[in-house]
């Protein structure tokens, strides 16, 4: 079956409204604003992968099927950011380092969940610092 229509990336990123503006100017630097797929925009981003039997779960690797066989897709970015409410309400924090921390390991295991169902998949993990509690100005960094 031919693509009518293809893009190589796909985005798992967190309903927060505070990191679109700059999320999309981000993607507009990155070259892939127009070329992603938005895979899911649930809070926690890709926290719901640590249950793969979570209604939410179920739909990220639904939607992440659909969009390589829809879409070929070729790239999957999982973006986490700081200030979460949905790790707020999940976990208690005692400082910024510790939500941090616990958000890469989660992106890490969500990585490796990915890769093992769709193992010809790249995945890439970006971590959202806003700088701000509005999401005026916000820093992107790649993780390994």
């Amino acid at each position: 079956m031919s693509n009518k229509h293809s893009c190589t990336n796909g985005l798992i990123m967190c309903m927060d409204f505070r990191l679109y503006p700059e999320t999309f100017a981000w993607m507009q630097k990155e070259n892939i604003l127009g070329d992603c797929d938005f895979i899911s925009t649930i809070p926690g981003a890709s926290m719901p992968l640590q249950d793969l039997d979570s209604p939410e779960a179920i739909t990220i690797m639904k939607s992440i099927q659909a969009s390589i066989k829809l879409h070929d897709l070729k790239t999957l970015i999982i973006m986490h950011h700081n200030q979460c409410g949905a790790y707020s309400l999940a976990y208690k924090f005692a400082n910024p380092k510790e939500e941090k921390d616990r958000q890469l390991l989660d992106m890490r295991i969500s990585k490796e969940i990915v890769l093992k169902n769709f193992p010809g998949l790249k995945v890439r993990l970006v971590w959202a610092e806003l700088k701000d509690d509005h999401g005026k100005k916000i820093v992107f960094e790649n993780v390994l």
